[in-house]
């Protein structure tokens, strides 16, 4: 996760044209099809990563930082389209069964038609996620605290991240504090990946001038309109001044907040419901002058 003048994209020119070139397309179709107010709908990348063949890398035979990097900031530059009117969006970042292609889609299919059913239908039914908006830095004891305060805030309620399986149970310790530990953004060696590979697991995480990257806890604040997201490290890990914070933003988005509202029904073939609509991942500079 880059401390550079464009966190978000990290420089990448591919990611920065998907940014420029998909809400084109969409106004490019409506003119086409002289639908000008048509309904648009798109789905976030899944979790995934390409097996095998050592170390995972992109395309261009990037390692695996700047392919955690690409995955998470093309999430991201999908969400220009979400800029237009009448254009609704669903993630599937929470979702991943490590395939490009997960076999269920029926959670993110019925946050998406549900998308619809609001934009094109106008029914009252759960679909946009919270988002960043600004953040707050502060420090207590031994422990550094960021508030975040999220666009589209309502009743938020936490879960297990879905992506744990890939993920490292390992944990990062405060050398002489026991029990001030964080999970480390590793691979676990799962279904066929290498061991202890780093930086594919975006759980949340705060950023120092002098300290690089620290994993955080998330906790929930306030309620309703009104609701917060909590990101804590041991300030033990935290030098020098807050410069940025990132929740969700890996090849595997550990996103562990979700609305209070549920959507409808259950996925396939199972009892289990579809769940909470969830906060958005993000990698976002903040908290200094």
């Amino acid at each position: 996760m880059p401390a550079d003048p464009d966190p978000i994209f990290g420089g990448n020119p591919n990611l920065i044209m998907y940014d420029c070139l998909f809400p084109a397309m969409i106004k490019a179709w409506r003119r086409a099809f002289k639908v000008p107010g048509a309904y648009f709908g798109f789905i976030q990348l899944a979790s995934w990563m390409a097996m095998g063949g050592g170390a995972p890398r992109d395309k261009h035979g990037n390692g695996v930082r700047a392919f955690a990097l690409s995955q998470a900031g093309m999430r991201q530059a999908q969400m220009s389209g979400a800029t237009l009117p009448r254009v609704g969006y669903a993630t599937f970042a929470d979702c991943g069964e490590g395939r490009l292609h997960p076999t269920n889609k029926w959670r993110p299919g019925a946050r998406l038609g549900n998308s619809a059913l609001s934009i094109q239908f106008g029914k009252k039914v759960p679909w946009i996620s919270p988002t960043y908006e600004s953040a707050s830095v502060s420090t207590s004891g031994d422990t550094v605290s960021v508030t975040v305060t999220l666009g589209n805030a309502t009743a938020l309620k936490t879960a297990t991240p879905n992506n744990i399986g890939p993920c490292s149970r390992q944990m990062r310790c405060v050398p002489g504090q026991q029990g001030r530990c964080i999970p480390a953004n590793t691979s676990a060696g799962w279904a066929g990946y290498p061991e202890n590979v780093g930086g594919d697991c975006g759980w949340a995480a705060i950023q120092s001038r002098g300290g690089g990257w620290a994993n955080a806890s998330v906790s929930i604040k306030g309620s309703g309109s009104g609701t917060q997201l909590v990101l804590q490290a041991p300030a033990a890990l935290i030098k020098g001044e807050v410069v940025a914070t990132s929740y969700g933003w890996g090849v595997y988005a550990m996103i562990s907040t979700y609305t209070v509202e549920e959507v409808a029904g259950t996925l396939a073939g199972s009892s289990t419901p579809v769940g909470g609509i969830p906060v958005l991942p993000w990698n976002r500079t903040c908290c200094h002058a």
